[in-house]
């Protein structure tokens, strides 16, 4: 095979042995084959191994080879110049070319240094190396008007420090920056301000990159630990990483401070590794254990589960006293407000869209410099969807925004913020995907959770002048592999109703929780019913309603029927309650909304209410009655179904099977022996007095006890007996009193003699009790 069939051989190898040969073989033709590997050939070839290992470029080895043949010519050989003023060819092998023809070809360079074309003048610079370039040079590169010049000037030798701080500061081009930022990087004697400036207006990504690593390496004052806390707001990921990893150390209440706002809403999974590895941060935001805490306890990746190992050995510090609001309200508003925008932009997009992304749009107008005039065209859109659509589902927080905004009210922004968050954690995907009962409302409690500590560390931030990072969705609120029952049921208030406490139910509890619901009215619900709990509570509501019915019926005939709410037969409700019954049955109901004690609070609510308006009447209508008692019913019936939920979750079985309490005890029940008075009056409220004695309420007596004289041998008897309603006395000239009058009987205990007393009570306009005697 010929020398120059093996330099274009496929080989690698056997193409460097021929380039070797050719530059001392002599043989024609080689020239141009010589030229075509130089300007194109990238190869690299391993000559050497082991630790010697070395390898050779074959395109630099035939310029090298060209350099050889072409010292022997005094001239510039004209093939040889026209591929350096081809601009189809690489610059980079052009200058290789050139800088291996050495000497000879200096006027060339020269000529491409002085032409108009930049790349040309690229060319020519690269052509000679860095360290042999003269300072006038190197400033004549950096003063050229094309930004890759500008850039190979900068890896001249030492260039002038006090230009290349110009370029960092003013040169239009990014590739330009980025070289003086690099060439500025390990300059012991520039401080932070040149790379803190510049941070403040730069925008291109890998600059900023290079800016965060001069401020690095810089020593961490505050402004430069304010500076690098602008990087944790990077779209790229790996710039907040590092901007979390040269803060690692710093041991700062506001650095702390912006890494754990960071930490809650950032997605990059390495970028929160770097911000959760930060020594102080428990430090100064103690109120973030929990939540790390929480994730240890999910299953994690080697890397996670050292970083929140490390950070949850910190020692436990006490949560921060509250602080007074800083002096800049306004400024803390627009972060509060704009934290509360981000949690409701992912509600938005994925509810249906009454017009709160339109909202929200104008809020972030706002917030990013716009007037109040926005606030108030998002004002009038909430109020249109008012007057097209009064029943449309919305979500009033993005509205709320806007409210508050235009208010310039911080509490209501903090509270337009909590109520974001919430709305957030009942759409979080997460949540909803592990269990669409309870992950809603754990993540909804755990969003307005973090977003106070949020509200703190941004009102710390703003009383230092700190910039807070970018805000963002909260994430992690609820984690794979999660026990929500046991988190549901540790935190129940104390207040919790059956829904809540349903929840917090393992699956045997469930069962034995529906079982005894469907107890409560057998025959008329099943434990398999989904909507079993409000099927129970409108039955025994019906229950209640029906039984009242009853007892009117009965009231109309005898003035003293017991109220009893056990299952019965229905009848024909009577229209109006007589005056004479009035007040008696409204007693009942105080009684029974007492949950059958004659004396004690009354339960505050919608029964209670009514009445209160009904005991201003005379008389009035059965059907108001019958809606007291079952407003009662309602109030009672819940009760006893959080009574039942409450005792299931704790193991126990339910305190009371009947869901409505006892029933009213007959009225002509014996009194309760010993008497506290020789003459005694049990009132229709179940109270007992001893006359005279003022009444506060308008209760009537139902029976009355008193001690006599026995006819036969004088001893004691105690007699007693039921007291109706008599007649009242209205003669038009003095007061108008009720009478009361019945037959009080007894034994005499000593000789067995019946004893039977006349009694008549007077309850006088005043409300005085008193016995009138023959």
């Amino acid at each position: 095979m010929s020398l120059r069939a093996r330099l274009t051989d496929p080989d690698d190898a056997v193409r460097l042995a021929a380039v070797r040969r050719a530059s001392t073989s002599g043989e024609v033709g080689l020239f141009e084959d010589l030229l075509d590997l130089a300007l194109h050939d990238t190869s690299e070839v391993r000559t050497e191994g082991g630790l010697a290992e070395v390898y050779e470029h074959v395109g630099d080895a035939a310029a090298e080879a060209l350099g050889r043949i072409l010292r022997r010519r005094s001239e510039v050989d004209p093939r040889v110049r026209a591929a350096a003023l081809d601009l189809g060819n690489d610059d980079e092998r052009v200058a290789t070319l050139l800088y291996y023809l050495g000497g000879p070809y200096e006027p060339l360079r020269q000529e491409l240094a002085a032409s108009a074309e930049g790349r040309l003048r690229l060319r020519a610079a690269r052509a000679m190396l860095s360290g042999h370039r003269p300072p006038e040079l190197t400033s004549a590169l950096l003063a050229d008007p094309d930004p890759a010049v500008r850039v190979e000037g900068l890896r001249g030798t030492r260039p002038d420090q006090d230009l290349v701080l110009r370029l960092l500061r003013e040169d239009p081009a990014a590739e330009v920056r980025l070289a003086a930022a690099r060439e500025l990087r390990f300059a012991p004697r520039v401080g932070s301000e040149p790379f803190i400036a510049a941070a403040r207006v730069e925008q291109d990504p890998r600059t900023r990159a290079m800016l965060l690593s001069c401020l690095a390496r810089r020593r961490h004052d505050r402004d430069n630990r304010v500076a690098i806390l602008g990087f944790l707001g990077e779209p790229a990921g790996h710039l907040r990483r590092d901007a979390a990893q040269a803060l690692t150390d710093v041991d700062d209440p506001e650095v702390a401070a912006a890494i754990g706002l960071r930490a809650l809403v950032d997605p990059d999974a390495a970028a929160l590794s770097a911000l959760l590895a930060h020594k102080k941060l428990l430090t100064h935001v103690p109120e973030l254990r929990e939540p790390l805490a929480r994730w240890r306890r999910q299953p994690v990746n080697d890397g996670d589960r050292w970083t929140l190992d490390r950070a949850l050995a910190a020692p436990e510090a006490p949560v921060p006293a509250p602080r007074p609001d800083p002096p800049d309200t306004d400024r803390l508003l627009r972060e509060v407000l704009r934290w509360a925008v981000a949690a409701l932009e992912p509600v938005v997009a994925e509810a249906y869209d009454n017009g709160e992304a339109d909202a929200l749009a104008l809020v972030r107008t706002w917030l990013a410099g716009g007037d109040d005039d926005l606030l108030r065209m998002a004002l009038a859109g909430e109020e249109n969807l008012w007057h097209t659509d009064p029943h449309a589902i919305k979500i009033g927080a993005a509205w709320d925004c806007a409210g508050a905004a235009l208010a310039r009210d911080l509490a209501w922004a903090r509270r337009v913020g909590l109520s974001a968050a919430a709305e957030q954690g009942r759409w979080d995907p997460a949540a909803v995907a592990l269990d669409p009962e309870r992950g809603p409302i754990v993540a909804a409690r755990r969003a307005v959770a973090l977003t106070e500590v949020v509200h703190r560390l941004l009102a710390d931030l703003v009383r230092a002048g700190v910039d807070a990072p970018p805000p963002g969705p909260l994430r992690y609120l609820v984690r794979t592999g999660e026990d929500l029952v046991e988190e549901v049921r540790a935190s129940l208030p104390p207040d919790a109703g059956p829904g809540l406490l349903r929840l917090a139910m393992r699956p045997a509890e469930e069962a034995t929780y529906r079982a005894a619901l469907a107890a409560a009215v057998p025959g008329n619900a099943l434990a398999e019913d989904p909507d079993l709990p409000e099927t129970v509570e409108r039955r025994l509501v019906d229950r209640a309603r029906r039984a009242v019915r009853a007892w009117l019926r009965a009231l109309a005939d005898d003035d003293r029927a017991p109220l009893s709410f056990a299952p019965g037969p229905d009848g024909a409700l009577p229209r109006f309650v007589p005056s004479r019954l009035w007040g008696y049955v409204l007693d009942r109901a105080v009684v029974w909304l007492r949950d059958g004690r004659t004396s004690g609070p009354v339960r505050h609510g919608p029964a209670d209410d009514l009445l209160r308006r009904l005991a201003a009447l005379e008389f009035g209508q059965a059907a108001d009655l019958e809606r007291v008692f079952g407003l009662i019913a309602a109030t009672r019936a819940a009760h006893w179904h959080r009574e039942v939920a409450r005792a299931i979750l704790a193991g126990e079985p339910p305190a009371r099977t009947d869901p409505l309490g006892p029933d009213l005890a007959d009225p002509g029940r014996p009194l309760d022996r010993p008497w506290p008075a020789d003459l005694v009056v049990r009132l229709s409220d179940g109270t007992v007095v001893a006359p005279p004695t003022p009444l506060t309420t308008r209760a009537w007596p139902e029976r009355a006890g008193r001690v006599s004289r026995c006819g036969s041998c004088g001893g004691d008897v105690a007699v007693e007996g039921a007291v109706g309603w008599s007649h009242v006395d209205d003669d038009s000239y003095g007061v108008v009193d009720h009478w009361f009058a019945g037959t009080l009987a007894g034994a005499c205990p000593a000789c067995g003699t019946n004893a039977a007393v006349t009694a008549r009570l007077v309850r006088s306009a005043d409300g005085e009790l008193s016995w009138a005697r023959p």
